[in-house]
């Protein structure tokens, strides 16, 4: 299901205001079209600062291996919010100050605290694959980044010998 197209942008910023997150819908107008700066046809876009929670931006590949790795160590799918932008990376959403241990891995760029910005669905080119909210739209608890290191490391590694398609 693409999630932008099927659910209005107002249900996403109810879901935000429920979750704590700060988000803003700024007016396109001075952006840059195609640029990677959120903007539209529509014009919608959703920017929360990182105080609510600390985002892990990395290859896609290897980020979503991770998760299926951890899903079958934890046996707890979904455990860890991913927001897919573009095809080739995706998000990990972690417990607020959290994310700096994982800054030192290769391929892995952390974005946390409340003066750094982030694109949320329904931006155009971002969709959740796994939301931080559960089906009846309760926050979910957001893991510290400690439970994704072991199978980062591991994930990022095949990936950088080129033992799976990248």
């Amino acid at each position: 299901m693409n999630q932008t197209a099927d659910r209005p942008a107002v249900a996403f910023v109810a879901a935000y205001t429920r979750l704590g997150w700060p988000h803003t819908t700024p007016d396109p107008a001075g952006a840059e079209p195609g640029g990677g700066d959120g903007t539209s046809a529509s014009g919608c876009r959703v920017v929360t600062d990182c105080s609510g929670a600390d985002f892990v931006r990395l290859p896609y590949a290897a980020g979503s291996d991770a998760l299926v790795r951890l899903e079958r160590v934890v046996g707890a799918v979904g455990i860890v919010p991913a927001m897919r932008v573009d095809r080739h990376r995706i998000v990990l959403v972690v417990r607020a100050g959290s994310a700096p241990e994982l800054a030192g891995l290769p391929g892995v760029e952390v974005l946390s605290g409340p003066d750094t910005r982030v694109l949320l669905p329904p931006s155009p080119g971002i969709v959740w694959d796994t939301p931080p909210w559960n089906p009846d739209g309760t926050p979910r608890p957001l893991p510290g980044a400690g439970v994704l290191v072991h199978e980062l490391r591991r994930s990022l590694s095949l990936y950088a010998r080129g033992g799976r398609d990248a």
